[in-house]
């Protein structure tokens, strides 16, 4: 498979708490499933990687709670 700068498809998805979320493993390689069969999207990823996606989502869900609770301080939020 071809890629550029390590990725070899370009898309989006939006994914909500509801969704279906797996895995699987391989000798090496890590797959990570949204949703099922039908209209699902999967991740197949290296273990250096899955390193990298796990260490970006700690600092981005840190990012979110912090925008999240400064937007409720100032009122711009209501919950």
């Amino acid at each position: 498979m071809h890629n550029f700068q390590g990725i070899s498809v370009d898309a989006g998805a939006s994914i909500d708490g509801d969704c279906t979320i797996t895995h699987m493993v391989t000798l090496d390689s890590i797959e990570i499933n949204f949703g099922h069969s039908v209209g699902s999207l999967q991740l197949n990823m290296t273990e250096d990687a899955a390193i990298k996606l796990v260490n970006l989502m700690a600092v981005a869900l840190d990012d979110f709670r912090q925008h999240r609770a400064t937007a409720q301080r100032s009122g711009r939020l209501c919950e």
